[in-house]
């Protein structure tokens, strides 16, 4: 009997249904003003303090961890309005961690509508690509959305979001004013 659902298949690894998902791609960004000597272990503390807070919000947000970036990690959430108020959650709990001296770090965040695909570790999710080219529109700290993606927010989260030059791309791309959507309570 036939599957009632699409799947892809690799060579050696059973094929998994398909199914909707929103992906969140979020990476830490580090620039240095001046070419000072910085103390690589406060720096490596930082980063790490950032990566298990974006950890810890996926928890109580209502997403689950696909993969873990050396400076940033991959999730996935099932629905877009979830996925956007768990990324503003990210970048406020980052927000709160202090910088050190002209070393800055910034959080940059792309979620795109995709499909839960179960490739294979050395596969390039065509999704995953997609989210982190809409993270690399953004100079500083900040959230981008994909045109799928903002189709299937809430009336009210729609507001907070204005387009942004895609070029390129054949995906609209749209900035979030991460602070203009209230602070979330963990569901």
């Amino acid at each position: 009997m036939k599957d009632a659902y699409p799947t892809i298949s690799d060579a050696g690894q059973r094929a998994q249904p398909l199914s909707h998902d929103y992906l969140l791609y979020g990476t830490v960004q580090e620039t240095t003003e001046q070419s000072a000597h910085l103390d690589s272990d406060q720096l490596g503390k930082l980063l790490q303090r950032r990566l298990k807070r974006l950890e810890r919000i996926l928890g109580t947000h209502g997403g689950h961890l696909i993969k873990p970036l050396p400076r940033g990690l991959v999730a996935g959430f099932d629905s877009a309005g979830a996925a956007l108020i768990g990324a503003c959650e990210m970048q406020r709990h980052c927000a709160v961690i202090p910088q050190l001296g002209d070393t800055r770090f910034s959080l940059k965040i792309g979620i795109h509508a995709s499909i839960r695909q179960h490739l294979t570790r050395h596969a390039v999710d065509p999704a995953e690509a997609t989210a982190a080219k809409l993270s690399a529109l953004i100079a500083q700290a900040g959230i981008v959305l994909s045109k799928p993606l903002m189709e299937n927010l809430p009336g009210e989260l729609k507001k907070v979001s204005s387009p942004i030059a895609n070029d390129g791309s054949a995906i609209a791309a749209f900035a979030v004013d991460w602070n203009a959507v209230p602070a979330q309570r963990p569901s």
